[in-house]
């Protein structure tokens, strides 16, 4: 379970409204209702830490089996307390069907302009004047809503896809997301990007790569596992979430002028004690997708302190982060534990869990596409790290060599 700390104040209070009425699991209930809110607030509020500002937007991904992880039940009863603090965004701001990131920018378009045709004797001066062609969108929030991220996850696979690159750029918060495409050359300035998935874990292993893990994307994501809490045969009844949905809003009210948000003296003296621990270094692709971990934990803290209608950072606000990012960590374990970071050695072990082969059945596995030298290396370094073990057998010619896994 995710720890208790996790359910602090306003966001707690939420969770526990909506429990009865769910089958939904509490921790995904928790981060529907912390990415909602930071997608809500916008781009104004912010923190630096080591001299990068972070925003309030968050990218999750909730994992678990296709109907039993109950994971659109779980942003439903999310969906109907912000359905009553603002309609417009949710009906126009959470889209999905994420294919390229053209089509991403285009959801959070600055005005297009072209040249203006000019009549007889008009602009003198010879300067190029410049028409509407197509309007902008105002409001450059976007929350998006993959139920079916398996989808996406093919696309990303796709050569020359863009998606991935621009969804790392709108984490980031660059100021200004272009696409340079010969068919559509869009932009959006001030773009404010947060993303909510559903997927299942074998999907996750099979479509999103390990090279999606390493460049960035796979680490500005909180992994979240998830399963039905309970069930109720005859549905749930939700209750009046007025006085919280008023509560919400209220926040969002102080923090839409865009705070800079601090921490008090106690929790930056937690925050020097938590730090190393953050950034320890982790091994396989686990430790790859969780690589961004003080990233993630600043930017939860912000949003509890937003919760609070304060711009400090109090301890309780940072543990609270840290309670999430804990079950966040473990999901992520869950998920790619066991996975290597290096796509050949990844390779190697799949096929060795079948049973032992030899150094020449190894060498075929790649069909001559990979260097002896690279495959020696990988194999030196499952052995020495215990995954892969290897016995040798001496004839009077030559000395065989048989590879296996180690379970």
């Amino acid at each position: 379970p995710m720890p208790e700390a996790a359910f602090y104040g306003l966001a707690g209070e939420v969770v526990a409204a909506i429990m009865p009425a769910t089958e939904a699991a509490r921790e995904a209930v928790l981060i529907n209702f912390l990415v909602a809110f930071g997608a809500m607030a916008g781009r104004g509020p912010y923190t630096i830490a080591g001299n990068a500002r972070h925003g309030v937007n968050l990218f999750a991904v909730l994992t678990g089996a296709t109907s039993g992880g109950r994971k659109g039940t779980s942003w439903a009863a999310v969906g109907s307390l912000f359905q009553r603090v603002d309609s417009d965004f949710m009906k126009d701001k959470t889209p999905g069907g994420l294919s390229t990131g053209e089509g991403l920018i285009w959801a959070i378009r600055d005005p297009i302009y072209r040249p203006k045709k000019r009549g007889k004797g008009s602009n003198p001066d010879g300067e190029l004047e410049m028409e509407l062609e197509i309007p902008g969108v105002d409001d450059k929030r976007l929350l998006v809503i993959e139920t079916e991220l398996g989808q996406t996850l093919q696309v990303l696979k796709r050569e020359g896809n863009t998606l991935s690159a621009i969804l790392r750029q709108g984490y980031d918060g660059k100021e200004c997301l272009q696409s340079l495409t010969k068919a559509v050359k869009g932009q959006s300035t001030g773009a404010h990007i947060a993303l909510i998935g559903h997927v299942t874990r074998e999907e996750l292993l099979q479509n999103f790569a390990s090279v999606e893990i390493l460049n960035g994307l796979g680490n500005r994501i909180l992994w979240v596992c998830v399963r039905k809490s309970k069930d109720l045969p005859e549905g749930g009844r939700m209750p009046d979430l007025s006085e919280l949905a008023d509560r919400v809003a209220a926040a969002l009210q102080f923090a839409s002028p865009g705070p800079l948000v601090e921490r008090s003296p106690e929790a930056a003296r937690l925050w020097v004690k938590v730090y190393p621990a953050l950034n320890a270094e982790r091994g396989g692709l686990w430790g790859a997708a969780t690589a961004r971990a003080a990233a993630n934990v600043v930017r939860l803290s912000v949003i509890y302190a937003l919760l609070d209608c304060t711009d400090t950072i109090r301890a309780e606000h940072l543990r609270a982060a840290l309670a999430v990012w804990q079950y966040c960590e473990a999901s992520a374990r869950f998920v790619w534990g066991g996975q290597e970071s290096d796509p050949h050695q990844q390779k190697i072990i799949d096929k060795l869990k079948a049973g032992p082969l030899t150094q020449t059945q190894i060498n075929d596995l790649f069909g001559g596409h990979v260097s002896t030298s690279k495959l020696r290396e990988s194999l030196e370094m499952l052995s020495a790290k215990g995954r892969i073990n290897c016995r040798e057998e001496k004839t009077s010619t030559r000395t065989k060599r048989e590879w296996f896994f180690v379970k």
